[in-house]
């Protein structure tokens, strides 16, 4: 009978109670050798609910030279839901992770690439700045409008064609809107992202260092939000 009730009064809601659907990109960094560094990257569809999600996490490698994707590999895929405990009423939740074809363990594969764990020392400021037309300059490094929108843009799209399809019909937005809708035409301009601070990539003496920038941008027709790290231009020596 609860149950029944929740359901109905949950029915009963207007639309606009619900949100937006939103794919949400962020990212972490995790391993880096003397050509790539790699990347812990989700994607989480909300699937236009409060209570339901899909989240993807892929290990990626990031192209230092050319400062582009160039492998996925799937870690896990899972769906939360809300729910309760039905003799006492307590909410919980319900958790699904889903079997993928080529799933790895990330640390067994960047060893394999020979790529060295890393924690990343942050310096410079820590709150959020509005990036200009031009990007900016830091000391030994730059960071220009163009490899902002270019990477965020780019990285974007190669998340969309990693990710694996949807089981079924359970698992899509209440309005069907997909993956491909939301992300497929991601594009952003500098105005509409946000600098988060920089990161020092120092794996091991003997290695040159690598400089990396924060950014959060949002898509200005659909608002679909990714945090992801763009690789800055070293100043020549």
């Amino acid at each position: 009978m609860f149950r029944t009730f929740i359901i109905l009064l949950v029915l009963a809601c207007p639309v606009r109670a619900t949100p937006p659907d939103t794919i949400t990109i962020d990212e972490s960094l995790f391993a880096v050798n003397d050509t790539h560094l790699f990347l812990i990257r989700t994607a989480q569809f909300n699937l236009g609910l409060h209570i339901f999600g899909m989240k993807d996490t892929f290990l990626v490698a990031k192209n230092i030279a050319t400062q582009r994707d160039e492998e996925f590999w799937p870690i896990l895929r899972q769906h939360g839901a809300s729910d309760y405990d039905a003799d006492t009423g307590a909410p919980s939740a319900l958790i699904q992770t889903f079997p993928l074809d080529g799933a790895v363990n990330p640390y067994q594969l960047v060893a394999e690439r020979g790529a060295l764990v890393i924690r990343d020392a942050a310096y410079g400021t820590s709150e959020p700045t509005a990036l200009t037309q031009s990007g900016f300059q830091f000391e030994a490094a730059r960071l220009s409008a163009e490899d902002i929108t270019t990477q965020m843009a780019a990285a974007v799209r190669a998340t969309l064609a990693a990710m694996p399809a949807y089981p079924d019909a359970e698992y899509t937005s209440m309005t069907r809107v997909g993956p491909a809708d939301l992300l497929s035409g991601w594009s952003v301009v500098a105005s509409d992202c946000q600098y988060e601070g920089v990161r020092r990539v120092t794996p091991v003496y003997g290695m040159r260092d690598l400089t990396v920038a924060r950014v959060s941008c949002w898509d200005d027709e659909t608002y679909q939000p990714a945090t992801l790290y763009v690789i800055l231009n070293n100043v020549p020596e």
